[in-house]
């Protein structure tokens, strides 16, 4: 069975922005390569969306896409919500109250 995909406005809002600031910074090719890499997790995720290890004392997963970013997200019946994509270079309160 092949899992869904539901952004989060908190997903969507993050990957806008990181989006944005690689544009900026690093031009098309780092785009590209970053769009990749989520691409290829987003459809392990779809695939076997308990693949990712699973944050103690919640029903919250997370997967590293990359050494800044992982990604955080959720089961709910056939469809996988992707609750935040964070920037591990932030302070890490900023993560409390996103999951």
């Amino acid at each position: 069975m092949k899992y869904h995909l539901q952004y989060t406005l908190q997903a969507k809002s993050d990957i806008i922005k990181l989006y944005s600031y690689l544009q900026d910074q690093w031009g098309n090719k780092a785009l590209e390569k970053l769009d990749r890499k989520i691409e290829k997790v987003l459809d392990s995720i779809c695939i076997n969306p308990l693949l990712f290890p699973i944050i103690k004392g919640h029903s919250v997963r997370y997967c590293v896409i990359t050494s800044q970013l992982t990604l955080y997200y959720t089961i709910k019946g056939d469809t996988v919500v992707l609750l935040t994509f964070f920037d591990v270079r932030q302070h890490p309160k900023k993560l409390k109250g996103k999951y």
